[in-house]
């Protein structure tokens, strides 16, 4: 190196220092930096060392200042902000403080991925530079949502999930795709289950970077490839060798589909796994729902009151969510004090997560089905709550209908309607497999003319008064009343419901008590015919007069 080099470099520091000291730390950082890079592209290794090591406090004041001046007094944009950064890094390349600072301002603005990278770039050149742990441990913390966590201490959880993958690559499905891989855990499971490759995809930044941080600290990396990717966006051979054999996977919310899952698996099933030995992990799923009355969740989705302190609400003004934009809540329906089931547990959907086509055509668009339910006991219906079964592989199962052992999954709480409904207790009877005994004669409930207009409004009296009253032949337990049809097709033609079983079961009013009769009694209730349905009401028993 000459030595008109390093008066030069010597030369552009004094200037540096002087505009230190005199408060112009924007002209001093121009100084420094043309100093650092002539160094560093002039001078031996040593001496470079020697001048960086000597200022780089001094810099590091000044540059502090001048990017305060940037951001306080100037306003500069956010371009010109990381343009000042990137040249102080270009001039010092192995200053971890640099690397920090810029982080530090990614994560201000809430360009946590950014300021992640800066953090992880500190700590490379100084793996004990304690402010970016601290910083960077603050971003897994904040940005990893809070079920995260209740998800990995679900122990019941992973171990079924830790027994079902290993059964799996015992039976030789030994080159596993984690979708979703969150903190690791599944691929780890894999790894330590004897599986020959796993390829582990994680589209969240910060769950990436945990996640590789967790395999790395125990010791698979050799193992596992993992990638900051969408598993649809997977490609082979060029990110994946090979189809592989086993996709493992928990994209599960309460409600079992709301993250996708469907489209994941059929993407995965599609494009990446085996068509002649691949499994999905869990095999199959499910979905039950229940009918639900309860002032607690009717809170959730509706304004009941009345009056707010001096304000006072019309009755005729309601107050609902809006249902196209909140499709369900969750909760855990062991902790709602006051819910009254209307319905024994139904199922709504079972799928299985290896058969292709029964995915896709749950996928083609506004695919629907119809499911009858019936109510148990009479009472308003306020919601729905939705829980799932998991079928891992073979006889492993895991549930979290209420009470659950699980932790991680609470139930789907989807609103009934706008305005609650009311329910009794009816059924769709058999006559032809149940045992029973007439306690009365058969009698005309309502006689309707499809063609009578006067007779198509909403409610329809059955009787004057809506009173029923009915003459008990023999003594007995009165338990329900069967009720069915004719239908007067022409004036020839008639059909009766009662005869046509199974094709059409009979309906039944069942009582809430049993009430014993004898032919000195009489049977007495109200009916309606409301909203399309009869309803029965006030079942008693009196004296025969």
């Amino acid at each position: 190196m000459s030595r008109s080099t390093t008066a030069s470099v010597d030369q552009l520091v004094d200037r540096a220092v002087k505009c230190v000291q005199s408060m112009q730390y924007s002209v001093s950082c121009g100084h420094f930096l043309v100093a650092f890079k002539v160094s560093l592209n002039c001078q031996s290794r040593e001496s470079h060392q020697q001048l960086t090591d000597k200022w780089r406090p001094t810099f590091l004041y000044a540059f502090d200042r001048h990017m305060n001046h940037l951001q306080t007094v100037v306003n500069a944009d956010n371009d010109t902000i990381i343009d000042a950064f990137n040249e102080a890094i270009e001039a010092l390349p192995d200053c971890e403080d640099l690397h920090y600072n810029k982080g530090l301002y990614f994560f201000k603005k809430g360009c946590l991925s950014e300021a992640v990278e800066c953090f992880v770039s500190s700590l490379a050149l100084n793996p004990d530079y304690n402010l970016s742990h601290l910083c960077l441990e603050n971003i897994k913390s904040s940005a990893i949502a809070r079920w995260h966590y209740i998800m990995i201490n679900d122990i019941k959880r992973n171990s079924v999930f830790k027994t079902a993958i290993h059964r799996a690559i015992e039976s030789g499905f030994n080159t596993v795709l984690d979708i979703g891989a969150g903190s690791g855990l599944l691929s780890l499971y894999s790894v330590k289950s004897g599986a020959h490759k796993v390829y582990a995809c994680e589209v969240s930044d910060m769950l990436y970077h945990l996640c590789r941080d967790v395999l790395q600290t125990n010791g698979v990396m050799d193992k596992v490839v993992l990638f900051n990717e969408m598993s649809t966006n997977l490609r082979i051979p060029q990110m994946i060798e090979k189809p592989v054999h086993l996709v493992v996977t928990e994209i599960f919310d309460a409600a079992l589909f709301g993250e996708h899952v469907l489209t994941t698996i059929y993407s995965a099933l599609k494009n990446l796994v085996d068509p002649n030995h691949g499994m999905v992990v869990p095999n199959r799923a499910t979905v039950y729902g229940v009918l639900i009355e309860s002032n607690e969740l009717r809170d959730v989705f509706t304004v009941n009151r009345r009056q707010f302190g001096d304000i006072r609400v019309s009755d005729d003004v309601s107050f609902c969510v809006d249902f196209n934009d909140m499709k369900y809540t969750t909760t855990n329906l062991s902790k709602v004090a006051d819910k009254k089931f209307l319905s024994k547990p139904f199922e709504i959907i079972d799928i299985n997560f290896n058969d292709i086509l029964q995915i896709e055509k749950l996928l083609e668009r506004d695919h629907m089905f119809g499911i009858d339910v019936n109510c148990v006991t009479e009472g308003t219906l306020d919601a729905i709550g939705v829980w799932f079964d998991l079928n891992l592989i073979q006889d492993i199962h895991i549930s979290t209908e209420p009470p659950s052992e699980l932790i991680g999954w609470e139930q789907a709480i989807y609103p009934a309607t706008v305005r609650p409904v009311t329910t009794e207790i009816l059924q769709n009877i058999d006559v032809k497999k149940i045992e029973y005994s007439e306690l009365s004669d058969s009698f005309d409930l309502l006689e309707i003319n499809f063609n009578d207009l006067s007779q198509s409004k909403d409610e329809i009296d059955v009787e004057p008064n809506n009173k029923c009253c009915v003459n008990v032949v023999q003594c007995g337990q009165l338990d329900a009343i069967l009720y069915w049809y004719e239908l007067h097709l022409t004036q020839q033609i008639v059909i009766n419901s009662f005869n046509m079983s199974p094709n059409w079961h009979l309906a039944a009013f069942i009582s809430k008590e049993p009430i014993a009769v004898n032919p000195k009694n009489m049977i007495q209730f109200s009916v309606m015919f409301t909203n399309g349905f009869l309803r029965f009401k006030d079942l008693r028993c009196e004296p025969f007069i």
